[in-house]
């Protein structure tokens, strides 16, 4: 193709168009650079330029200021000594005479020379005694409010005063002070001198001077916010700038000695030095305006810059024609290629075709990786046209009907399947939509339910009837998922869908069978309420019952047993040893009934919550040893022994119906064990908790009665023993146990024995004889504890 073609140029002018080319861009950075570099190194020069100057200027200044400090130091201290040396001539009785001092004091002439406003002395009242000049006004003057006599005569120190406008001498004035001590050293008096400002004096002599043509000298004393005095008089007297207006007389104040730049409080930028006079907490500050300290460098400074700018004007002309016609040449196969690229874009422009190369240098090498990416790139679009293909394929030969949708909301895509379900054509299912053949009954329900998943970019899963081609609405489950693109931005839905109107059927099916089921246990549920209620009502007829037998049975047997105590009873007419024996048989066979009904009501009691349990803290120990006791001679009777090995520790249980559980246990321990056999008790620790063994040597107990064992008036295999029970006893144990907060377990194995495990929990101080509601257990009416079953 022709470059100059039309098609070229336009697409050259919309390139130029759309900013400055890539041969400008380079080549206005490729200058910026230089002139950066140019103006950097210009710019850094003169500030090192200014920096050193500074720097010497700043020390030679500081050196000035210091000789000139040392200098005033020294004057202030000699004529602090001349007045101690004064003060020192005088006793108490020349101070007591005032014409003598006044010739003293007239012959001191060096006093005259060092304090041009006069000298005076004054007693320890501060009334002034004789004066140099002679000025009889001021004779009998009090100075006690002064802060130089305050120093000398309270404190006893020789001072120098805070400078002020003297009333006598209408000017400024410095006064110091020197005390006049008897011989025992006390302060008798004072020395003073006045160095009178406002006359020619030794401060004028160093301060007058200029430093420079337009700088000068200024005399500050701090502890007084004042400025005493200095070059320019017009600041004599004043007071020193606030905090934070000049930076470096922040820095002095603050006790640096140095040197420093910075704007005054007239806004002029100076560069200023200072030094301490320690003889009177003053500093000397030395200022020079940088306008005339970097004086000499300005010419300097200005023809550096005029330099760079020339520098700056022949780099850019030269370096712009040099870099512009390099660059041209060196991006033509460049331009040309991309012409190229933008001619093939256009339909009907072969793919394939390479773009030309020149040469092998870098630019070449980048046109040769162009050719080699539109080859890879023509390998992926034929690769993608045969995916969308295969999926195509994958779409239109299932059962699922397929459709999606863009970001508009609107169907862009149905699978063959759902065409062929609807009879629609691609272009009329695309205009209609894919809510088109939907039941009127579930099109708002589909509506709402897409739409809100929609906004919120969620899956759903939908069912409704959907208009197949016969004109018949059958059942689709729409299941939808979010679509996305390679960077993960959302570009619509795709939607699966199922024929389910076989499945909807065998559903309404079993939703009949549900509610038929759901009657026949409604049915069974109240006849098992009835049965209930029966059962409730017989129990509370036997708990009535068992509650009229117990009066009628133990009626009686109270009689019995009463009259048999009284048959035993020795009297007047001794029983024979055969009606001995009856009557005995008599109380222990009337005992004995009176246990199985007692226990058969607790039982009763128990089972019925009507009994209540007093848990409180319970040794171990005590209880474990009286049922011994009791139980003893029916063991030894048949040779039996007995061993106890417990944990003394206490236990939260009732105590009585603790020994009633115990007292059952070792009974049939004994009832079922062998003649010469052996029954341990064994307590341990376990946690918070006490497991209670008592393990016996008798015949055992089948695995398959176990189960069966603690069930009411269950008598096992001893019932054709002619063992004595009822079969309550184990029962009432384990509900009396499980009352108390505990667990009773059985091991036995046949021919060895049995042990029967209690697990109760330990005592607790702050629950110690809480009392329980009324569904618990408690000791019954006569607490008689029973024994055996």
């Amino acid at each position: 193709m022709n470059p100059g073609s039309p098609r070229t140029t336009s697409s050259t002018a919309t390139a130029r168009r759309a900013g400055w080319s890539l041969k400008t861009r380079i080549t206005a950075m490729t200058l910026a650079v230089f002139l950066l570099a140019i103006w950097s190194l210009t710019l850094y020069a003169t500030r090192s330029l200014r920096q050193d100057m500074t720097h010497l200027l700043g020390e030679q200044q500081f050196s000035t200021t210091s000789i000139i400090a040392a200098q005033l130091n020294a004057e202030l201290d000699s004529r602090l000594q001349a007045l101690t040396l004064v003060a020192g001539e005088i006793s108490p009785t020349l101070l007591d005479n005032r014409s003598a001092l006044q010739r003293f004091l007239e012959q001191h002439s060096t006093l005259q020379k060092l304090f041009n406003g006069g000298t005076r002395i004054r007693d320890i009242n501060a009334l002034t005694l004789a004066s140099i000049p002679y000025l009889p006004e001021q004779i009998g003057n009090s100075y006690a409010d002064r802060d130089y006599m305050i120093a000398a005569l309270q404190q006893g120190r020789g001072n120098i005063g805070r400078p002020v406008i003297s009333r006598t001498l209408k000017s400024p004035a410095i006064a110091l002070a020197a005390p006049i001590r008897n011989p025992a050293g006390q302060v008798i008096g004072a020395v003073t001198g006045v160095v009178d400002l406002g006359q020619a004096n030794f401060v004028d002599r160093i301060v007058d001077q200029r430093y420079g043509r337009s700088g000068g000298y200024l005399i500050i004393a701090p502890q007084h916010d004042l400025i005493v005095t200095g070059t320019d008089k017009s600041r004599a007297m004043s007071r020193m700038p606030g905090p934070g207006v000049n930076r470096n007389h922040d820095r002095f104040v603050g006790g640096y000695e140095g040197y420093g730049v910075a704007v005054n409080s007239r806004g002029v930028e100076e560069l200023a030095a200072a030094k301490g006079i320690p003889v009177a907490g003053w500093f000397l500050v030395s200022v020079l305006p940088t306008a005339e300290a970097y004086e000499p460098i300005a010419a300097m400074q200005e023809r550096v810059l005029l330099a760079a700018l020339a520098l700056s004007l022949l780099v850019g002309t030269i370096g712009w024609w040099f870099l512009s016609r390099l660059l041209r040449q060196q991006f033509a196969p460049m331009l040309a290629a991309s012409t190229l690229l933008v001619d093939m874009s256009h339909a009907g422009e072969p793919l394939l075709q390479p773009l030309p190369t020149t040469a092998n240098d870098e630019v070449g090498q980048l046109i040769h990786s162009f050719n080699l990416l539109l080859e890879s790139l023509a390998q992926r679009e034929a690769a993608l046209k045969e995916s969308e293909q295969h999926y195509r394929t994958l779409a239109d030969g299932g059962s699922a009907l397929i459709w999606t949708s863009g970001t508009d909301r609107h169907a862009t895509y149905f699978n063959e399947p759902w065409l062929r379900f609807t009879g629609q054509s691609p272009a009329g299912q695309l205009a209609a939509g894919w809510a088109a053949g939907i039941h009127p009954e579930d099109l708002d329900h589909c509506r709402r339910t897409y739409d809100s998943h929609f906004d919120r970019r969620q899956p759903f899963r939908m069912a409704y009837r959907l208009r197949a081609s016969d004109g018949e609405y059958r059942w689709i489950e729409d299941a939808g998922t979010p679509r996305v693109d390679r960077a993960g931005d959302f570009i619509g839905y795709i939607d699966f869908c199922q024929d389910i109107s076989e499945r909807k059927r065998v559903e309404d099916e079993l939703e009949q069978h549900r509610h038929h089921l759901e009657a026949l246990v409604a049915a069974r549920t109240a006849a098992l309420a009835r049965a209930k209620e029966a059962a409730e009502a017989a129990n509370a007829a036997k708990t009535e019952f068992l509650s009229r037998m117990s009066h009628e049975l133990r009626t009686p047997l109270n009689a019995i047993l009463g009259f048999g105590q009284l048959l035993a009873m020795p009297g007047d007419a001794a029983l024979s040893a055969e009606q001995a024996d009856n009557v005995q048989e008599i109380l222990r066979a009337g005992r004995h009934l009176l246990g199985q009904v007692n226990e058969v009501l607790d039982l009763a009691r128990v089972e019925s919550g009507r009994i209540e349990l007093k848990l409180e803290a319970v040794p171990l120990a005590p209880i474990v040893a009286d049922c011994v006791a009791l139980v003893r001679p029916l063991a030894e009777a048949r040779g039996i022994s007995i061993d106890a090995d417990i944990d003394d520790a206490p236990l939260r249980a009732d105590a009585k119906r603790l020994q009633q559980v115990l007292l059952n246990l070792l009974s049939n321990a004994i009832k079922f064990n062998r003649e010469q056999g052996t029954i341990r008790i064994a307590g341990t620790r376990h946690g918070g908790r006490l497991r209670l063994a008592v393990s016996d040597s008798g015949r055992g107990i089948d695995s398959e009665h176990l189960q069966r064992l603690f069930q009411p008036f269950e008598r096992l295999a001893s019932a054709y023993d002619g063992i004595e029970g009822t079969g309550v006893g184990l029962a009432l144990t384990q509900r009396l146990v499980e009352a108390m907060g505990g667990i009773i377990q059985v091991a036995s194995q046949l021919d060895v024995g049995s042990t029967f495990s209690l697990d109760l929990p330990l005592a607790n101080p702050a629950q110690d004889a809480a009392a329980l509601p009324a569904d618990a257990v408690g000791p019954d009416a006569d607490g008689v504890p029973q024994t055996g079953t």
